[in-house]
């Protein structure tokens, strides 16, 4: 006989270790500003793992920000017209 087991996810230490794994990331990602490369090395992890914990935890849009915050790189620009000025 097999005892139900509530999902991994709503449990106080898996909540408390998500949190912790997210700020963890985030002081990672700042510590770099913003290079995902960099930020993936030092953690010890692919780029791939990175984007998919930056995308769960929501972090996605804040590397970009700190890169363009630290002037290392800007938004992409998009020729509109046509012209390749």
């Amino acid at each position: 006989m097999t005892t139900a087991r509530r999902p991994r996810s709503e449990g106080r230490l898996a909540k408390y270790l998500r949190r912790c794994e997210r700020d963890f990331i985030l002081k990672a990602l700042r510590m770099h500003r913003g290079h995902n490369s960099q930020t993936a090395a030092w953690l010890g992890v692919s780029r791939r793992a990175l984007y998919d914990k930056m995308r769960d935890y929501g972090l996605d849009g804040e590397a970009s920000a700190m890169r363009t915050e630290a002037g290392i790189m800007g938004p992409r620009k998009v020729d509109l017209d046509g012209d390749d000025e």
